[in-house]
């Protein structure tokens, strides 16, 4: 659909399963400004559970039990891509990027451009996970800043949490590096959109919701909190995703939803203010027993929040098909569909055995 919609000008490589092995060497042979297609469908050892493999197939430390699992998949390819073509003095622009179903796709422009190779370390970043309570930080890999006239590069400065987490007091865990750009063309996306309300194609509302909500994202917001899993953490009843949302934008902050989850809470909102209207909403709707001593739970609930959440629906704070009239997360066409298991049976031990039973 999305090679429909916009030809790339050159050429298009495609990848799939183990696609480190493939587009490493196929990244130098795209045109200039050429687009390259990279499939993934090893989402077990992009997710956390195989870690080392990760490092190995794409450079990249993966995290188990992330909030934002599926987006840091995303960001490791991206930044396994961009490794490879800084190789031959390329650099990758992400056109669009997605997780569906057991797979993720991503679109990227390539260019030659020794000088923004220069920039690629600026792009990346470290991911600092808390052992406890799950909350993210990012630490860029590098830096770039203007010395007179002159642009100087130096690493990131870290690190950017303490030794023990101000939520919880746990420890952290490093994972990455990931692509800490956007992950997509905004304006590609609503172009994409207006060509598909113009055209006729059999999944037009799949797609049609996985654009939507793919152009409502926060383009510029690494990650994201997913709402289930702090509350999880908490031992309190999920309230409302619009409450939670509401209750940032009237803190001041920017929040939208993600593609790859429909509770995840994407936002330039610092994580202690999130935790802050949880400690809110635990204070509207009390726990229903204590939490245990010395849990993330009690660390985190042991502190007053700073701020007394408003709870006043906001427009920002609405999402899905109450916001754009459209069914984002499409159910899938039937029950358990998706890979199945291997096939089973009996191996036949010689293959002419057939056509001498049909000789008989």
């Amino acid at each position: 659909f999305f090679l429909m919609i916009r030809r790339p000008p050159r050429s298009t490589l495609s990848s799939s399963s183990a696609a480190s092995d493939v587009y490493k060497r196929q990244v130098q042979s795209v045109g200039e400004g050429g687009l390259l297609c990279v499939t993934a469908t090893d989402l077990a050892v992009l997710c956390g559970n195989h870690s080392e493999v990760c490092h190995s197939q794409y450079g990249s430390m993966s995290l188990r039990n992330s909030h934002s699992f599926h987006e840091f998949a995303i960001r490791a390819v991206l930044a396994s891509v961009e490794s490879a073509a800084n190789r031959y003095k390329r650099h990758i622009v992400p056109v669009i990027s997605y997780q569906a179903d057991f797979y993720l796709r991503t679109f990227v422009r390539v260019y030659t451009s020794a000088a923004e190779v220069k920039m690629s370390p600026s792009k990346l970043a470290y991911v600092w996970q808390c052992h406890g309570c799950g909350t993210s930080t990012l630490q860029r890999v590098g830096k770039v800043y203007t010395k007179g006239s002159a642009k100087k590069f130096s690493p990131g400065t870290g690190p950017t949490v303490p030794q023990e987490c101000e939520h919880c007091g746990r420890s952290h865990n490093m994972g990455g590096p990931i692509w800490a750009e956007p992950t997509f063309d905004p304006d590609w996306v609503q172009d994409a959109i207006s060509e598909l309300d113009r055209g006729s194609y059999g999944s037009g509302d799949r797609l049609e919701g996985l654009l939507r909500l793919i152009g409502s994202e926060l383009p510029d917001v690494p990650l994201y909190f997913d709402l289930s899993m702090m509350c999880n953490t908490l031992h309190c009843e999920a309230p409302p995703l619009a409450k939670i949302r509401s209750a940032i934008v009237h803190a001041g902050y920017r929040v939208s939803q993600a593609h790859t989850k429909p509770l995840a809470i994407k936002t330039d909102a610092p994580s202690t203010l999130v935790w802050d209207i949880l400690r809110c909403h635990v204070k509207d709707v009390p726990l229903a027993k204590p939490p245990k001593q010395k849990s993330p739970a009690a660390a985190i609930l042991a502190t007053s929040p700073s701020l007394e959440a408003n709870w006043s629906r906001t427009a920002g704070a609405v999402s899905g098909k109450r916001a754009t009239g459209t069914v984002g997360f499409v159910p899938n066409p039937e029950p358990h569909w998706g890979p199945k298991s291997r096939a089973t049976g009996k191996k036949r031990s010689n293959p002419g055995d057939d056509h001498a039973m049909s000789e008989q």
